[in-house]
């Protein structure tokens, strides 16, 4: 077939998807003609025309963060590609090319099905506006270049606009990894900061070349403007000097880092005393040199510090709640980024103390700012779909503020009280910060359950009133299916899709006719081991009857291996032979965690804590071949918890 494909403006953005839409569809059909060309001005010329049209989208409420797209393509392939902006003219590429039976299930060349062209494809007409704003990914876990690299490739292809680096540099996520800290059987490698700024720059590029918005920073500004630089403090040493410490929250008495411990200290968890308007101004000038210097930044984020229960019981500062101080703090930043005529968007956080919402103060330029709520001390076997209905959880009373004395929100209902009492005072923009795969998906080995409660959550955004979601969590997570992130990144850009149509889609995609199998067996193990139980979410438990459903899991898993070894020789696709080679490897892992939890039900502690140093080792072992969807470092400290799961549980 021929095609001529006309980029209607110069964007790099626009320019790179056309490189991409040329480069697969070549790929689809060798034999393809494909010419090229830019005409910015109309033309008679026919082709295929990919450009940005923001007036063409004039119902969003801003084209240039609000993706949009509209793709008309004939039966002779001419027609357009549009997008509201030109990192939304990416995404419509990407979505044309799965019209034509593309699919992208995960980071790497051996994630994706491209299939051989077909005309009976053809044409393809549709418009599409994202449920969200905000679909983002942040950085977390053991990482190395390539893992966020090959992420942020993916992440247009799967309808993800945003990716936020939460530190001012991430040196930490990707030290452990070039250390290999976790792993005895690699090699260490000297990393220093500069290796970490030098990725940081070639990563942003990537961002750059996709039009990704760009988040970062977040923790830090409560000891970097001080002096005290988190990626260089070194654990046991003494505690920093007068002037710091003169700045730092009073409590019992004394100023000094909290939880002081020197070997376990970090002063990225202690707060100040923000009622010293020296230090606020320290801090906020600090925030406003980082804009002035980092263009690229779109959202930046302002955190107070990542530590509970440590706010300043001086009597200054006691006066109002230090939600009431923060929003002084942004009310102030404001000002001075509005002097400066810096265009960032400011996120602020409610999490941890600050989720109790300002009594005294107000935002007074909504417009600049955009809320994140951080819901960290929910459980994950209930979503926030139980709060979407007509009354939205009305009638939940919100635990009472005491200093340094809280009652953290556990259940879903109590944490979306805590989120309306903010809406109260704030109806800006704003989206929810969740923590579904840094964690709570290794509780969850067949990763079905965390995916549905992951789905419910997406899906009811709307109804409380938030903007998309800012996903905190490891890189690698495609390990064994990549469910969760196909649910995640599906139910973000449409949230009536529902999770039935995404999960027979996705598992067809991933292992062809046996797809629909292959989601049964992973649901059965889910179900076997239950999240609530592993996450240590529930205290009460019958130890006969997860003994028993734990045996049935093994059972299930020995019945399923001969249907993963016969679909590893019959498929030559590398895409899905990998995603059955993955099974298993997950198929051993997941039998050796049942049998971690049956020596602790039965009583035997020290033959499961041997059992899981067995099982660490030999993930050690396979990491090489799991590195590229699996954050091993991560998963086996979750593998050390099985062996101590029944301590704090009561005997149903």
């Amino acid at each position: 077939m021929k095609w001529n494909i006309i980029q209607t403006d110069a964007h790099p953005t626009v320019r790179f998807a056309a490189d991409e839409l040329a480069r697969y569809l070549s790929q689809m059909e060798p034999s393809a003609m494909i010419d090229r060309q830019i005409q910015e001005q109309a033309s008679a010329v026919p082709g295929l025309r990919i450009g940005a049209a923001p007036q063409s989208f004039s119902f969003l409420d801003n084209a240039a963060l609000d993706d949009a797209i509209r793709i008309s393509v004939s039966r002779s392939g001419e027609g357009y590609i549009e997008g509201s902006n030109p990192r939304a003219v990416l995404i419509a590429v990407y979505r044309f090319l799965k019209e034509l039976g593309c699919r992208f299930l995960r980071p790497g060349r051996d994630g994706e099905l491209v299939p051989p062209f077909s005309e009976t494809k053809l044409p393809v007409e549709l418009e599409e506006t994202p449920s969200y704003r905000h679909r983002g990914i942040c950085i977390e876990g053991t990482n190395a270049y390539r893992n966020i690299a090959d992420l942020i490739e993916w992440m247009p292809k799967a309808g993800l606009n945003a990716y936020f680096t939460q530190f001012r540099s991430p040196y930490g996520f990707l030290r452990r990894w070039y250390a290999h800290e976790g792993n005895p059987l690699c090699r260490p490698e000297v990393f220093t900061p500069q290796d970490a700024a030098g990725m940081q720059r070639a990563y942003t590029e990537e961002l750059k070349r996709r039009s990704l918005m760009i988040h970062n920073v977040g923790h830090g500004w409560t000891c970097e403007p001080f002096g005290v630089h988190l990626e260089q403090w070194q654990r046991g040493k003494d505690q920093p000097d007068e002037e710091y410490r003169s700045r730092l929250a009073q409590l019992n008495g004394k100023r000094q880092l909290f939880g002081w411990t020197p070997e376990t200290v970090w002063p990225g968890d202690s707060n100040l005393c923000y009622s010293q308007p020296e230090t606020r101004s320290i801090l906020t000038d600090a925030i406003v040199a980082y804009c002035r210097q980092h263009p690229e930044t779109d959202y930046l984020h302002f955190w107070l510090a990542d530590g509970m229960e440590n706010h300043c019981e001086c009597a200054d500062c006691a006066v109002q709640r230090p939600s009431d101080w923060y929003v002084t703090m942004l009310n102030e930043l404001e000002e001075k980024l509005s002097a400066e005529k810096l265009p960032h968007k400011i996120v602020f956080l409610i999490y941890v103390d600050l989720l109790w919402a300002p009594e005294r103060t107000e935002i007074r330029h909504p417009e600049r700012f955009v809320l994140m709520f951080a819901p960290i001390t929910r459980q994950f076997h209930r979503s926030f779909g139980i709060c979407s209905g007509p009354a939205e959880g009305a009638g939940v009373p919100v635990a009472p503020y005491v200093r340094n004395h809280l009652e953290y929100p556990v259940t879903a209902e109590a944490n979306a009280a805590m989120l309306r009492e903010w809406q109260k005072c704030f109806d800006g923009d704003s989206f929810d910060y969740d923590y579904h795969g840094v964690g709570a998906h290794h509780c969850d080995p067949g990763e079905t359950e965390i995916a549905r409660i992951m789905w419910e959550d997406m899906h009811a955004l709307k109804d409380l009133h938030l903007n998309g979601m800012m996903s905190c969590q490891e890189q690698r997570l495609f390990f064994p299916s990549g469910l969760l992130m196909q649910v995640m990144a599906q139910t973000l850009w449409d949230r009536d899709k529902s999770f039935s149509e995404i999960c027979r889609e996705h598992f067809q995609a991933a292992y062809g006719q046996n797809g629909d199998q292959v989601f049964a067996y992973l649901q059965q193990i889910s179900e076997r081991f239950g999240i609530a139980f592993v996450r240590e979410e529930v205290r009460t438990v019958s130890g006969q009857k997860k003994y028993a459903e734990l045996k049935e899991a093994k059972t299930i898993i020995h019945g399923f291996l001969p249907v993963i070894e016969q679909n590893i020789r019959q498929n030559s696709d590398p895409c899905r032979k990998k995603s059955w080679e993955m099974l298993i490897r997950h198929a051993y892992l997941t039998e050796q965690e049942a049998e971690i939890l049956l020596l602790a039900l039965d009583k035997k502690a020290e033959e499961a804590q041997k059992s899981a140093e067995q099982l660490c080792a030999w993930l050690d072992e396979a990491e090489p071949e799991l590195q590229t969807v699996l954050d091993v470092d991560r998963l086996k400290g979750r593998i050390r918890r099985l062996a101590k799961i029944t301590e704090k549980v009561v005997p149903e």
